[in-house]
């Protein structure tokens, strides 16, 4: 393999759930207009911003609500949303070509994951699909993908082009930039199977 450390994103990387994110802010605000309204401009000015952090943001627009009303309102809104997007993405998991290849990776390389869902929510997705030993290091928001690449980099004692991040997004992209990493666009998750022929060759 020609990289000794790889980092993976996830929604979008390893499986194919960004829409999933999407769609279960709709389903758990479906019982409020008002809400629904607010979520395409809160989401477009949160867009680095955590699933709570949304949450809270749209819940603000509930009128009536005191503050420890709002503050549960919020916990349980999230927690709709964590559960609702946990059981999808197991199955959407069925259909991605990670299951197979992160364990022929992991034989050649350091396997990282750095996400902006929190960490405690991902740790809890990827236990649950029996991925989680695949990976030295899981990291989630609000990490700073950067600072992560760096620190991976210190860790293992590597030169940054001994590194490859593997992202779909321009966020990914820019922390390899500003890492001096390599960096693999996914653009579908089938990608998988061409970022394994391009470890390979």
């Amino acid at each position: 393999m020609r990289f000794r450390v790889l980092v993976f994103d996830f929604d979008g990387t390893l499986v194919d759930s960004n829409s999933l994110k999407r769609q279960a802010f709709d389903h758990i605000f479906a019982d409020r207009p008002e809400c629904i309204r607010a979520l395409p401009s809160t989401m477009e000015q949160l867009k680095n911003g955590s699933r709570h952090e949304i949450i809270q943001a749209v819940v603000e627009r509930i009128r009536g609500l005191s503050r420890a009303q709002r503050v549960a309102e919020t916990t349980r809104r999230t927690e709709a949303y964590s559960a609702w997007v946990n059981e999808r993405i197991l199955e959407r998991a069925q259909q991605s070509p990670a299951g197979v290849l992160l364990p022929r990776w992991q034989c050649h390389a350091a396997l990282y994951l750095c996400s902006l869902t929190p960490t405690e929510p991902l740790k809890h997705v990827l236990r649950n699909l029996g991925w989680l030993s695949y990976f030295e290091g899981v990291e989630g928001y609000p990490v700073n993908k950067t600072d992560m690449l760096r620190r991976t980099l210190s860790r293992h004692d590597l030169r940054s082009d001994e590194a490859l991040m593997v992202g779909d997004g321009d966020g990914d992209e820019l922390a390899a930039e500003e890492a001096g990493t390599a960096f693999f666009r996914m653009r579908k998750i089938q990608d998988l199977t061409r970022l394994d022929e391009y470890l390979f060759t």
